[in-house]
């Protein structure tokens, strides 16, 4: 029985890859998870694949961890709503950044999904992150309150008690700490200075889930700077505002100036926090981005077109935000938000380019196509299945759960169309394959003449794949504005999700009142 990926080994578009050559027409999140997919199967590989914006690198990510597995891919993410980047960050984005960072050090061959925005943040050196890194074993020893100093310095937020990731609390000789790499908190346990077990417990019970000898933490930030960066940033920041003293008056140069040497303190004081990361980039002597922390690695840009003017797009949103800012006396000048990607690019081989049409008779085309209308029940089930059983060679129906398995086997047995059970990615002997497999959405692949009918399709299902769901407070329901924090992201009755900034004071016909500051796409607030 043969699997889809040994098939598509054959694909000249798979054995261009195999080659890190040719440039690629094909659709920027299905069809790049296929090809991407096929070429990892047959020879695990690092790679890297940049896509224009959040959202299409979420879904190639969930596309090739319904091909790959979970433990094949790793997600960087970065906000895109950037007056919210500036004042409070996710924290389940900054925790996938955090394990990401960490776990490209690994020689394990990995896909590593991120985009446009992504490539272009400035992030620590390497080193500096690794020297940020503790390591705790059974029957050493260790300074506590230094351990403590350092825990507080790379981010962690202490507590009375954890209650999610990035935190960490003491009580007496008991430390228990949460950190990004890790399934649930540990608490280690001291005798003295010297580590008499590490133990992993649940944050609801407080009760022991395991044990282990030995443990790794990570930093709980991705703005660190060295202490030489740290200090040559103060003459940096001092010239930068004498400099701007001449553009903007004696008024707001005072605002400014002390508005920036309280960031400067803070940075000093380790007190990390999103609205200090506009000086990562102002501050390091050199630059660094996801890429120096890769390692050996192919970079596929996804349809290259669009991811230009996506970059160009973020750095101008970013630059006219910035001296929207400088004018109006809330920041200095001459600070960036991101990188010039084009830049960070050329520091990286090879880099291999897609787009969304040919442009060239030399370009590697891989026809793959999404799956055309949806039965979402299963009385339109069997139209959708036989309509593909007639313009396809082979149609696999791909179902998340038994419970589903057994309803469209009921109904291909009723109608008497003949099929088989396939495992994985395998392919049917005969015309028409069931298998149990989770995958994102179904698909058609043109000159294979092969088609994928997934739990979308025919039960309108979608399964969503995400590493930190657990990491988390669940979405609930507020009781009081009180209760949210700068950073939560809110759900509004009219407008969608956005990310709560703050509470602002406004004058509404000559009443003052309180309101929920809300940031959404681009600029837009509410």
């Amino acid at each position: 029985m043969k699997s889809l990926f040994k098939l598509l080994e054959k694909n000249k578009a798979t054995t261009s890859l195999f080659e890190k050559k040719g440039s690629f027409v094909v659709d920027d999140t299905l069809g790049v998870a296929l090809l991407i997919a096929s070429a990892f199967k047959k020879k695990p590989e690092k790679y890297t694949l940049i896509t224009t914006n959040l959202y299409n690198a979420q879904r190639l990510y969930d596309l090739l961890a319904g091909f790959l597995g979970e433990e094949a891919c790793l997600f960087f993410p970065v906000d895109e709503i950037l007056r919210a980047e500036s004042i409070a960050t996710s924290k389940e984005m900054l925790s996938q950044r955090l394990f990401v960072m960490d776990a490209l050090s690994d020689p394990t061959p990995r896909i590593l999904i991120t985009h446009a925005s992504g490539l272009m943040r400035f992030l620590p050196d390497p080193a500096l992150f690794l020297s940020k890194t503790l390591s705790f074993e059974v029957g050493k020893e260790y300074n506590l309150q230094s351990v403590f100093k350092v825990l507080s310095e790379s981010g962690y937020n202490r507590v009375n008690k954890i209650d999610q990731s990035l935190q960490f609390a003491v009580r007496g000789d008991i430390l228990d700490i949460y950190s990004v790499n890790l399934s649930s908190p540990v608490r280690i346990e001291f005798f003295g200075d010297e580590v008499e077990s590490i133990r992993f417990f649940d944050i609801a019970t407080q009760g022991s889930t395991g044990e282990t000898k030995s443990i790794k933490i990570l930093p709980a930030s991705d703005i660190l700077l060295t202490t030489d960066e740290e200090h040559v940033l103060k003459d940096k920041i001092e010239n930068r505002l004498t400099l701007d003293k001449d553009v903007v008056g004696d008024e707001k140069y005072e605002t400014i100036a002390q508005k920036t040497r309280n960031d400067y303190q803070r940075l000093l004081d380790r007190q990390y926090h999103s609205s200090l990361y506009k000086y990562m980039g102002f501050a390091e002597e050199k630059h660094f981005s996801i890429l120096d922390y890769c390692g050996s690695t192919t970079i596929f840009i996804c349809n290259f077109p669009q991811f230009k003017e996506a970059a160009r797009m973020i750095t101008e949103e970013a630059t006219d935000y910035f001296s929207e800012m400088f004018e109006e006396g809330q920041m200095m000048s001459h600070l960036a938000m991101y990188q010039d990607p084009m830049r960070v690019l050329t520091n990286f081989s090879p880099v291999i380019f897609g787009h969304e049409l040919i442009e060239k008779d030399n370009d590697i085309s891989f026809s793959v196509r999404p799956i055309i209308g949806s039965a979402n029940n299963l009385a339109n089930a069997q139209r959708l299945i036989e309509s593909y059983c007639n313009s396809d060679e082979k149609v696999i129906i791909a179902l998340s759960n038994k419970q589903q398995i057994d309803s469209v086997v009921h109904l291909l047995k009723e109608a008497n169309i003949e099929f088989s059970m396939v495992e994985g990615m395998n392919l049917p002997d005969g015309k028409l394959g069931i298998c149990l497999l989770s995958l994102e959405e179904g698909f058609e692949l043109v000159d294979e003449k092969i088609a994928y009918l997934t739990s979308k399709e025919i039960f309108g299902f979608r399964n969503r794949i995400s590493r930190f769901l657990n990491r988390f407070k669940e979405a609930t329901i507020l009781k009081s504005y009180e209760d949210l924090e700068p950073g939560d992201y809110v759900v509004h009755e009219n407008n969608g999700i956005g990310q709560f900034l703050d509470i602002t004071t406004l004058e509404v016909d000559g009443v003052h009142r309180d309101f929920l500051h809300i940031a959404y796409a681009g600029t837009d607030v509410l």
